[in-house]
């Protein structure tokens, strides 16, 4: 069973969607999705050297292009969703001026994600996921650096029908993660630090219904994460944002 042309709109989050009928039967909507994001890794006062009183801050900022793919299963009022994110390989300089330092770096990102929700209304719905995230960076000077986290989160999401096959769908959602940072810095000092956080991801996407089963989207998410990390020099923080707009295609089965 298929759910009418309002239900397909929503590909994600369809049962939220008004008139959306129930569903009886499982129904599959993969998902392709291209954009860019503006990724920022700002690392505060990170212990330098063991026995002194030096630190280590720097900011990496980058734009690039990404492709998601994803998968939604549905079935009545609950849905299970899937995705993998991967961003283009992107450049950028590193720049600290207290150790009159610079490099080129070129690192990408990838993301799965897992989630699982119910409708406990007729636009309302609540979910629950798991997430994971790994960050690689390599320098022509000789550093090189993965930061890799993953957790769970909670969140909500409410649909909003504004034409006969469209609509805006807005969530949030707030995640508890664990954090593991691998450092090789100018090719001489080498750092493995963990930590834990927690932090927030906002949500908005316009999606409408190209035909019965073919559906567009225009998404937007804003995420910030920060992380307190443990070193046996001394405590630091990380705060990682990502900022996103997509486009995509949605085909329900």
């Amino acid at each position: 069973m298929k759910w009418n042309t309002r239900c397909v709109a929503m590909p994600a989050l369809a049962f939220l969607y008004a008139g959306c009928a129930t569903a009886v039967e499982v129904t599959l909507i993969p998902r392709a999705e291209i954009g860019f994001t503006q990724y920022t890794l700002d690392v505060k006062d990170s212990p330098f050297a063991s026995g002194t009183s030096d630190t280590l801050s720097y900011k990496l900022q980058t734009v690039a292009p990404l492709l998601r793919v994803g998968l939604t299963a549905a079935v009545g009022k609950a849905y299970l969703d899937g995705y993998f994110h991967q961003t283009a390989e992107a450049s950028e300089d590193l720049n600290i001026q207290a150790l009159g330092y610079s490099e080129g770096l070129d690192g990408d990102k990838q993301e799965y994600s897992l989630t699982g929700g119910y409708r406990l209304w007729e636009r309302a719905s609540v979910y629950a996921g798991y997430r994971w995230s790994d960050t690689t960076v390599t320098g022509d000077g000789g550093t090189d650096y993965k930061f890799e986290h993953d957790g769970f989160y909670l969140g909500g999401g409410y649909a909003i029908p504004l034409t006969d096959t469209g609509g805006l769908s807005l969530s949030a959602a707030y995640g508890f993660l664990d954090a593991d940072l691998d450092t090789l810095f100018a090719g001489a000092f080498k750092f493995s630090e963990t930590g834990d956080g927690d932090g927030l991801k906002l949500s908005v996407a316009w999606k409408a219904a190209l035909n019965e089963q073919v559906s567009y989207s225009l998404s937007a998410d804003y995420v910030k994460y920060d992380f307190d990390m443990k070193s046996p020099d001394g405590d630091y923080d990380i705060e990682e944002t990502d900022i996103q707009m997509r486009i995509g295609l949605a085909y329900t089965f």
